[in-house]
């Protein structure tokens, strides 16, 4: 009968040093330990005494990024304190924001292409589709509950509201930009 051999080799053929197994629990004690004491030390994120971003109310939000649009040329309007809007080229365009996540901006261009028939709709999801996936950053979709309107959306994080300055133009381009993919496919021959 043949016995089995307890002492393990590592690769390089060698038996291991017993000792080796307290060693490793010994420094994975002590990296537990440390990871729990700078969890204890660090503040959570819902504490909003040291952070005057986060204490900013939806309104004080809504402000600044009313101030915002203004400075890039347009005239904007804080509807019932949960909405901005704004005119641009004639046509309105809307900034919300949610009550749940305050960091959340959407810059919406609504109702933009009005659908006529079924065959339209039809040709209209799949530019809203193409139009998608084009863009960067901007979302092409059929709205109202009867999808008989098309309309843009630009979704973003914005920590701290003064630095929605710096992306609304980019966020206006972006929707230029998605429209200008729908427009090309819908105005295209599709036979």
């Amino acid at each position: 009968m043949k016995t089995r051999d307890t002492a393990k080799t590592n690769r390089a053929g060698t038996t291991p040093d017993p000792s080796w197994r307290a060693a490793r629990w010994t420094a994975v004690f002590f990296a537990v330990a440390a990871f729990l004491v700078s969890c204890k030390s660090t503040p959570s994120p819902d504490t909003t005494d040291d952070d005057p971003v986060a204490a900013l109310s939806k309104e004080q939000r809504l402000e600044i990024y009313a101030r915002a649009i203004k400075v890039n040329g347009y005239s904007p309007r804080i509807l019932d304190g949960d909405i901005i809007e704004f005119r641009r080229d004639g046509l309105y365009y809307y900034v919300g924001m949610e009550d749940r996540e305050p960091e959340f901006v959407q810059l919406v261009f609504p109702a933009f292409w009005e659908i006529d028939s079924r065959n339209e709709q039809e040709r209209a999801a799949k530019a809203a589709s193409y139009a998608s996936g084009r863009s960067k950053g901007a979302k092409v979709y059929l709205s109202n509950e009867y999808e008989t309107d098309v309309s843009i959306a630009v979704d973003l994080y914005v920590p701290n509201p003064d630095d929605f300055a710096v992306h609304f133009p980019r966020m206006l381009m972006m929707i230029d930009t998605g429209a200008g993919h729908f427009e090309d496919q819908m105005t295209r021959d599709w036979r």
